[in-house]
């Protein structure tokens, strides 16, 4: 072999090494905290309960309650109602009287109502704040840098 074909062979050698590596990286990543995130990786199944209202992190997510084709009396009295994720009550219901009950748990962007938002009166910007503005805050700041 000449000097050449012998470089030309290296190069492609260490060319074809080189994105075996990275394409076994990429298969896979994990991160700092055991996490897969390759490409390949088996996710476990979501685990759905039906007594138990899903789990989120929104400051104001709640869940109210769907019920199912036979539901009790117990039900339609609370059917309208929205709950907090950890106040919801399980279901069945206690006084449930249907041997198979199907009602579940139904997830809610945000359990307040959009006529029953108290923005306006009582957030940090409303009229009932008298003499308070975020402006304010900003000027007795410069006062004090003069």
């Amino acid at each position: 072999m000449d000097t050449l074909t012998l470089i030309v062979v290296i190069a492609t050698l260490g060319v074809v090494v080189l994105v075996a590596a990275v394409l076994r990286r990429n298969r896979t990543m994990v991160n700092k905290y055991g996490d897969d995130f390759s490409a390949t990786a088996i996710r476990p199944p979501i685990a759905v309960t039906r007594n138990q209202p899903p789990k989120r992190t929104q400051k104001f997510y709640g869940v109210s309650v769907r019920p199912g084709t036979n539901c009790c009396d117990a039900v339609r009295e609370i059917v309208r109602n929205r709950y907090l994720q950890g106040e919801a009550p399980s279901l069945p219901l206690p006084n449930c009287d249907r041997s198979d009950c199907q009602c579940v748990m139904k997830p809610e962007d945000d359990r307040r109502s959009q006529i029953d938002r108290r923005d306006d009166a009582f957030s940090a910007y409303g009229e009932f704040r008298s003499g308070w503005h975020p402006r304010r805050r900003h000027e007795r700041k410069e006062r004090r840098k003069r």
